[in-house]
Order: structure tokens, then C-alpha cells, then sequence
């Protein structure tokens, strides 16, 4: 890697060869781990590099939708009367994994991660100085000193003589003599050190099966189960041919052993095994045993069997312009990722276009430096920086490419820095945080002429499917200069876990899974959804200070498949999120308890509805409040009912951006769900939990959190509630406060 640099050629994880478009600089001290795999290669990667990687399970659902599997299970109970054995076959090329860092391999080991084997390098044709077949017939059975063979085939001497060399018979037994072949293998360099060179482990497909071909026909054999197997005594060789396997995209397994020669141990032997679809084999004798169909998909997978925690050692990322930013490392060819499609996308424009200028940002600087800008500064090699300025927030690159960034929100400085700005080129992270005006603010600065000519000016955005400008510019309208490329699941699942989606589906809303699973972004307007998902998402992680009271809301669940929930919040940043399932009234308030004593909050807000028990438990320990959000409305001309007053004050926290959530899926997705409707035509009404597919338990928990607005909150008179055993009230709590 050390020796890697912009424009060198590597190879992707098809075996196409890609260009390197960045490289960062050789990073120290990162905390290094050794990944070893069922192959027995091994690779050291630092704690943060990406791997895509599928696990048994990932394995097990893929391996369900093949039609074999569906014929077995038909088959189930006739196998089961035979004592047969089932087999379930995987196929490979459409196997979904996901991307996952060193460290969270490490974590999930248990999980049997595993990665694909690279497909075959895509080489142009070689001009060798000897034919490959005949080259690996002298590798496996030629003498190291000169250009005779031994052969007892025939079949191997007319394939010498196919490649247009002439053969002498000579008196000993098997042996042959290939005119002029000790002058050529002299000038190669290899008489007395047979091993393969580089121009030939490099050469096209075809010729590098064919020199596999003759190594196997002189040194290999298939098995009994038409298993290939390569042996050699010396070390070299075999490390040359496992290389030469490799290449072709063919998962090998190398068992060292003893060479016996009529009792007598010889040393070392290296034995190669392999299966694959390729013919290995020339010879008929030995290509008939040869199994080239029906495997179970097991031998285009190397499994992670171990990482272990090594010394640092440096390392360093690159970005490659290939369309999955996979490339393939050491000399298993295993492949790896480093990067993702807009700040590559961004370092292109700027090297491959010597002064060119551009602007890479999001809605807030805060959640650039945060997120876009650590990916940049992690590809972004040095050696190509000229300068970078902090305070005006720009890199200068030393082609003279200038990459401004920071954010779009702002003051007027902000945007008269921005309309001072002649650009080539523009890069918006999550554009739906960002208003239409904003786009066409930066859309209007593509104006850069360079070295007298107009270069081709390019707008990137990501986003995720929300109803407004976005669609209307890219789908409705869909202006001529405006391409939308839609990145649903369908599009991307080779690169997907196999329960992707149905993971989607059981977090998502169903309108909010028709908008990612099928592109449909108008399902909001239709749906009267009460905080727009853009908003939900700006909220995520908003980097506000942690001051004010603590106050804590609970839903507590009422069916099975519910949830309990507990969120605690400090001023307008939520603090922590606890849930639990199927306990009854004791345990939840006990529960409950335990996580007051954790939080420390000066209110608890319950939703009394049904589970006034709960409230009674707690009651004389605790600041408590029991809720009845179906109670009338403080504002009854507006709202329905206490539900949709108090979801309606937590929208407009959304709107006016005083609200700080973490990322967690469920209360984003619930949040999102929301909808609403009028009521006897004035008053808001929210739809009913009861007509909902999911109980919003997160959501409901995050509006009795702020139900009591931003007041200084004071112990409240407990409710009087008959029909309550003080005795096991005691008992509960006590149990849980650990007195």
C-alpha cells in the first residue's frame, strides 16, 4: 500500500481493474488487528477499515429463497424416512452482506462473517516468452538445469507440440527433450529456480488457465470427490501457484505435510487444494474426474474464523473509481472498501480537473464537521494539499483545485461568502435539511470559467425520500439538466443484508417503507403526517448543550407486541432511552422505579390510562404525574383531546428546531408515522393507536417528556386512589432501589 499513488491501477471485487483517484497519508499508532480466514490467509487491517462481509444468518435467509431449498423442504419427510442428508446451496453472485468495520467483526465474531471470493483479475493479453501450458508442464515435471521433461501421457507431448515446439524422445525411460527451450527458460532466468514470473501471473485469463493447466497435468490430480490438488516440494513454487489460483478467482487451501520417497522423508511438501467450474485439467485421464458443477456455493466464501488484536502497524486508505469502491488486498485478493459515493465523488472533480472549485456541505456545519467532513479528511492525501485554511474553511490543492466547505445555515456573512463563490462543481449531504432557495443559492455560484473555457458544472445531492422541492425539481418537473438516480434496495442488493428489508418493515411506518422500499414520495402529502421527516432527521444529534431540569415521560404497554417505554430529557436534549416487554404492573413499576433513581429526573410524567396501578406504586416514593392524554384539551377549541395538544406543542419543537434526539430508529420511524386529522372540522385529531400497525410507544414516552413544557417542575401532590395494597407496593420498589 505504501507504494500506491493517484493513477495507480488496482483491481475491484469483480476483478476489473480500477484506477485510484485519492490515497491518504500512511497513518500510525491506529489500533491493528490480524483477520484470519478458513483459507488460512490472513490480512492486518486497522480497527475503523471497512469489509463487506455476509454472517450465518445473512447466509440462512439467502439460502431460503434458492429453488433447491424450496424442492428440499418439499422433499422434507422423504428424506427424513431415508436418513438422507439435506443440502442447502447458496448462490453466491446475488449474496447480500452489509459493511462492517475491523473492530465490529471482532465484536460479532459468534455472527460467522464471511466474505466473498473475488471474481477473476481482467487482464489484458501478454506477449510470453514461453507458451504457458509448456511453461507449467516444465514447472510441475521438467529438470531444474535444462528443457527436458517426464511425461508417461502422450496427450502432454501433443500439446507441445499444438504450442508449435518441437520433441525429441530420449533413451531414458518418460524423459523428452523440447528443442530450445534450455536457451529460453536460460533468458527467463529461471534454470535452477523454477518459479512463476510476474508477466504471467499478470497475463489474460486464457493464458494464465493455460499455465495452470500444465502445472496441473504434471503435478495435480483430482480425487476420489474430484477435488484438484497441485503438490509441490518447494515452497516457492507453491506460494507462485497459489497466487496463480487466486488470480482466477478460485478458492485454495495450502496443508503442509512430508515428502516420503520409499520410506525415506524428503522434507516438506506444500499441498494446493481446490475446486472450481474452470477445466483445471488438458489431460482427458485426469479432466473426467474433475467435479465442475453442483457445489454448494461454499467455495466462493472465505470465512472469518479469527481477529486478533496485533501491533500497529501503518496503514492506509484509498479510494478507487469503481462503482462499489471495493478493491482487492494481499495475496489472497481479498476485497475491502474505503470510501462513499459523494466525497468520492467530490475528490474526482477536484483531481481529475486542475483548478477546478468546489463547495461540499450540509444544513449545519456542526453535522458536517461531524460526519461529511471526517470522511473527506480521511481520503484527502496530503501530499496533495498545498494548503488548508481553518478559519476560511477551504482546501488548496496543489493542482490549484480549491474545496470549500462548511454549512448552509447561516447568517449574512454566510451567505455573502457563498455569493462571492465562482464554482465548478457543488456537494450537498441529506439535501432534504436544506430549502429549494439554498439549492439555487449554490446552483447560481456554477459559473467558473477555467484557463478560458467552461468546464462541465455538476451539482451532487443525497438525500433521503421527502415530499417538496427535491421531488418536484427531480421527479415531477424532472428539468432536462436534473438526472434523479433512485438507491432503493432492489438497486442496491448485493450490497444489502438478506433481511434488509424485512428489518425496513418492522421499524418503518408503511408509509415511510413506501417511500424507501418503492420511491414513492408522495404518500406524505396524501397521508397527513404531523412532523415532516426532514424535521425528525435534523433533530437527530443536534449537538445542544445539556443544561435545565431533568424530566422523564412512560408509555407502558398494553398488548403483547408493545413496548414499554422511558425517556428522560434534560432542557431540549433527550438524555437516555430505556424499554422493556411483556412485564406485569409490579415489574413495570419496579422498572420504572430503578430508572427515576438512575436519571434523577425532577417530574415523571405516566400515561395513566389503565395502569393507575403503576402510578399508585410510585406515588409516595417519587415526583409522578399520571397523564390522561384522552382527557379534554387546555385549548378545546384546537384540539381533540390532551393527545393532540401535546403531540402538536412536540411538533412545533421539530419546526422551531429547540428539540436535540439521538439517532434511534424506532422513535424516528414512530415519530414519522404520526398522522393526524380534523375532527368536526376545527379541532385536530390524532389517529387512534388502536389504527395503527405499530403502537407508537417511543413517540407517545418523547411527548409526555415535554407534555409539561419548559416550566421549572415541583413535586406535585400525589392522587388519592382507592383499592391499592400498600404491602406489596413497598415490597416492589423497595426490591428495585436495592434497599
Amino acid at each position: 500500500m505504501g507504494n500506491i499513488q493517484c493513477g495507480t491501477l488496482v483491481f475491484d471485487e469483480l476483478g476489473n481493474q480500477t484506477k485510484v483517484i485519492a490515497v491518504s497519508d500512511v497513518m500510525l499508532d491506529h489500533d491493528c488487528y490480524c483477520v484470519r480466514f478458513s483459507d488460512g490467509s490472513q490480512m492486518v487491517a486497522d480497527a475503523e477499515h471497512i469489509w463487506e462481509t455476509n454472517t450465518v444468518r445473512e447466509r440462512a435467509n439467502h439460502a431460503r429463497q434458492t429453488d433447491t431449498y424450496r424442492t428440499q423442504r418439499r422433499l422434507k419427510k422423504l428424506f427424513d424416512l431415508i436418513g438422507g442428508k439435506r443440502s442447502y446451496y447458496l448462490d453466491v453472485p446475488t449474496l447480500k452482506g452489509a459493511h462492517r468495520t475491523t473492530e465490529e467483526i471482532k465484536n460479532t465474531i459468534k455472527d460467522g462473517h464471511a466474505v466473498k471470493v473475488a471474481g477473476g483479475l481482467q487482464c489484458n493479453d501478454q506477449i510470453l516468452p514461453l507458451d504457458p501450458y509448456v511453461y507449467g508442464i516444465w514447472l510441475g515435471d521438467g529438470r531444474s538445469d535444462d528443457g527436458r521433461i517426464a511425461t508417461a501421457d502422450l496427450e502432454v507431448i501433443d500439446n507441445i507440440l499444438d504450442a508449435g515446439l518441437s520433441v525429441n524422445k530420449q533413451n531414458q525411460d518418460f524423459m523428452y527433450n523440447i528443442v530450445g527451450l534450455k536457451s529460453v527458460l536460460r533468458k527467463m532466468r529461471v534454470l535452477g529456480d523454477k518459479h512463476i514470473l510476474a508477466p504471467y501471473l499478470r497475463a489474460a485469463k486464457w493464458q494464465r488457465l493455460s499455465l495452470l493447466q500444465g502445472l496441473m497435468d504434471s503435478d495435480g490430480y483430482a480425487d476420489s470427490r474430484g477435488q484438484c490438488e497441485f503438490t509441490s516440494v518447494s515452497e516457492k513454487l507453491a506460494d507462485d501457484v497459489l497466487e496463480l489460483i487466486h488470480s482466477l478467482g478460485i478458492k485454495a487451501i495450502v496443508r503442509i505435510g512430508r515428502a516420503l520417497l520409499n520410506g525415506k522423508d524428503c522434507g516438506k511438501k506444500y499441498r494446493i487444494k481446490f475446486i472450481t467450474s474452470e477445466p483445471a485439467f488438458r489431460l482427458s485421464r485426469k479432466g473426467e474426474r474433475q467435479k465442475r458443477d453442483g457445489f454448494r456455493g461454499t467455495h466462493s466464501l472465505r470465512y472469518i474464523i479469527d481477529v486478533i488484536p496485533v501491533s500497529s502497524v501503518p496503514v492506509r486508505c484509498i479510494v478507487v473509481d469503481s462503482p462499489s469502491h471495493l478493491y482487492l488486498a494481499s495475496e489472497s485478493m481479498i476485497p475491502t472498501h474505503n470510501t462513499a459515493w459523494l466525497v468520492n465523488e467530490a475528490l474526482r472533480l477536484s483531481v481529475k480537473y486542475p483548478g477546478n472549485a468546489g463547495y461540499l456541505c450540509r444544513f449545519r456545519a456542526t453535522d458536517f464537521r461531524s460526519s461529511t467532513q471526517l470522511q473527506l479528511e480521511k481520503f484527502l492525501p496530503s501530499e496533495i494539499i498545498r494548503v488548508h485554511h481553518k478559519t476560511e474553511m477551504f482546501y488548496e490543492l496543489v493542482n490549484g483545485s480549491l474545496i470549500f466547505y462548511g454549512g448552509l445555515q447561516g447568517d449574512e456573512e454566510t451567505k455573502t461568502k457563498i455569493n462571492s463563490m465562482e464554482l465548478g462543481w457543488f456537494g450537498i449531504d441529506q439535501a432534504e435539511e436544506i430549502t429549494e432557495k439554498q439549492f439555487l443559492l449554490l446552483a447560481g455560484r456554477l459559473r467558473l470559467i477555467r484557463n478560458g473555457e467552461t468546464p462541465k458544472y455538476k451539482g451532487l445531492l443525497t438525500c433521503n425520500p421527502d415530499p417538496g422541492w427535491l421531488r418536484d425539481r427531480f421527479i415531477e418537473e424532472a428539468y432536462p439538466d436534473h438526472r434523479f438516480v433512485p438507491a432503493l434496495p432492489k438497486d442496491n442488493e448485493k450490497y444489502l443484508p438478506d433481511d434488509y428489508v424485512d428489518r425496513l418493515r418492522e421499524i418503518y411506518p408503511e408509509a415511510m417503507c413506501k417511500r424507501l422500499l418503492e420511491g414513492n414520495w408522495d404518500v406524505d402529502i396524501a397521508g397527513n403526517y404531523l412532523i415532516p421527516y426532514s424535521e425528525i432527521r435534523s433533530a437527530i444529534d443536534r449537538g445542544f448543550e445539556v443544561s435545565g431540569d431533568v424530566v422523564a415521560g412512560v408509555d407502558i404497554a398494553r398488548y403483547g407486541a408493545d413496548e414499554s417505554v422511558f425517556i428522560a430529557r434534560q432542557g431540549k436534549k433527550v438524555i437516555g432511552i430505556e424499554s422493556w416487554r411483556k412485564q406485569d404492573e409490579v415489574d413495570s413499576a419496579g422498572l420504572i422505579a430503578k430508572y427515576i433513581r438512575q436519571y434523577k429526573p425532577t417530574m415523571t410524567y405516566l400515561d395513566a390510562i389503565g395502569f393507575y396501578g403503576v402510578f399508585d406504586m410510585l406515588k409516595n416514593d417519587f415526583a409522578v404525574t399520571a397523564v390522561n392524554v384522552g382527557e379534554g384539551a387546555e385549548n378545546n377549541k384546537l384540539f381533540h383531546n390532551k393527545r393532540a395538544e401535546y403531540f402538536s406543542r412536540l411538533a412545533k419543537r421539530f419546526q422551531n428546531e429547540e428539540i436535540d434526539i439521538p439517532d434511534h430508529p424506532k422513535l424516528a420511524s414512530q415519530l414519522a408515522g404520526l398522522k393526524y386529522h380534523y375532527s368536526e372540522a376545527t379541532r385536530l385529531l390524532m389517529e387512534k393507536k388502536e389504527d395503527m400497525e405499530k403502537s407508537p410507544d417511543y413517540a407517545d414516552a418523547l411527548m409526555l417528556a415535554f407534555s409539561g413544557g419548559d416550566r421549572v417542575h415541583r413535586r406535585l401532590k400525589p392522587l388519592d386512589t382507592a383499592g391499592f395494597d400498600r404491602n406489596k407496593q413497598s415490597s416492589v420498589v423497595e426490591r428495585w432501589m436495592g434497599k
